[in-house]
């Protein structure tokens, strides 16, 4: 059911306890997604950990953000607490600031765009460096190219080692946690904000929203409902990323049940994230060390529990598998430099 639950500022209004979806609207400002979850006798607030005041909810202008551009307001989430996903963290209330997270993981047209700029900067090592590869026999060698070369020394999508043709809307594949960071990087210049990986439990609540539930969309699955194992007769493919229109969460990132899992940001903890008096704190690139990255999210090639958005993985950050690509994110208060 709709309701509309009156103009700002709202203070205790009366709503069943459930999982609601509130769409805030402003004249010249974007609509904005707000989910809340009601528990019995429970009270929602708004306030961050620790103050008294409702944090106010960041209302975008019109146009400021791009079609894809997903935002995740500031607010409470549920993280963790699922026992039939895979090293799921114990369940907590956290505060998550302000994030926009692109709505889908990045394509094979978009990453050809960064290699072939690249090269266009002089710096064709680098492109050669983060250019999708099989993975190598060894440590000290390179796998072969999976990309081609045009007769203009331009990237371009060809068939693979079996045959398969890669397309351009597909996500980018066969990519390690480097060339995410790379890919990220740039697209900053180019754009002047601040895209990054996103941290596991930033993830984790563009994933699921506020109320815990097991998969983007809710907590009951069909195989239909994302590009997984089971959603396919026959041989198992990728499929373009705007295929699944059921995989989505709340605030409408798209594809991460299935899909293509997704390198993070930080050094992969057991415990999880480090956290402070409740916040989920922004995750560390650490470029230069060799310890494991977190790898969140379903794919095309796996099974029901893998969908769980409280599943995690992890993997040495040299790591290409055919399974794992990448999204961006940003923070809008972060400064540029």
């Amino acid at each position: 059911f709709e309701r509309s639950l009156g103009c700002t500022p709202l203070e205790k209004v009366a709503v069943p306890k459930g999982s609601y979806l509130c769409l805030v609207k402003a004249e010249g400002h974007a609509d904005v997604r707000y989910p809340v979850h009601i528990g019995r006798l429970e009270h929602w607030d708004g306030c961050p950990p620790g103050e008294r005041m409702p944090h106010p909810i960041w209302l975008p202008l019109a146009g400021e953000l791009g079609a894809d551009d997903c935002y995740v307001p500031a607010g409470w989430f549920k993280s963790g607490g699922d026992v039939d996903a895979f090293d799921s963290l114990p369940q907590r209330r956290l505060w998550c600031e302000e994030l926009v997270c692109k709505r889908f993981s990045v394509s094979n047209g978009e990453y050809l765009r960064f290699l072939d700029d690249l090269v266009r900067q002089g710096r064709e090592e680098e492109a050669l460096r983060y250019v999708p590869r099989e993975r190598a026999s060894s440590g000290n060698e390179q796998g072969a190219m999976i990309f081609g070369r045009d007769s203009k020394r331009h990237f371009e999508l060809v068939s693979d080692a079996d045959g398969d043709s890669w397309e351009s809307d597909v996500p980018v594949l066969m990519v390690d946690w480097w060339c995410g960071v790379a890919y990220a990087e740039w697209l900053a210049e180019q754009t002047g904000r601040p895209w990054r990986l996103a941290g596991e439990l930033e993830w984790e609540k563009a994933a699921r929203g506020v109320d815990g539930r097991f998969h983007p969309w809710g907590d009951f699955i069909d195989p239909s409902w994302c590009n997984m194992r089971d959603s396919h007769q026959g041989r198992l493919t990728p499929t373009a990323v705007d295929t699944y229109e059921t995989d989505a969460s709340p605030y409408g990132v798209r594809g991460m049940a299935g899909g293509c899992s997704d390198w993070c940001a930080g050094v992969f903890r057991q415990q999880g994230p480090s956290i402070v008096g409740n916040r989920v704190s922004r995750s560390l690139v650490h470029f230069n060390s060799p310890d494991y990255r977190h790898v969140r999210g379903g794919s095309w090639g796996c099974g029901t529990r893998f969908a769980r958005s409280a599943n995690r993985q992890f993997f040495e950050p040299w790591f290409r598998n055919s399974q794992i690509g990448f999204r961006v994110v940003f923070s809008p208060f972060t400064r540029f430099k």
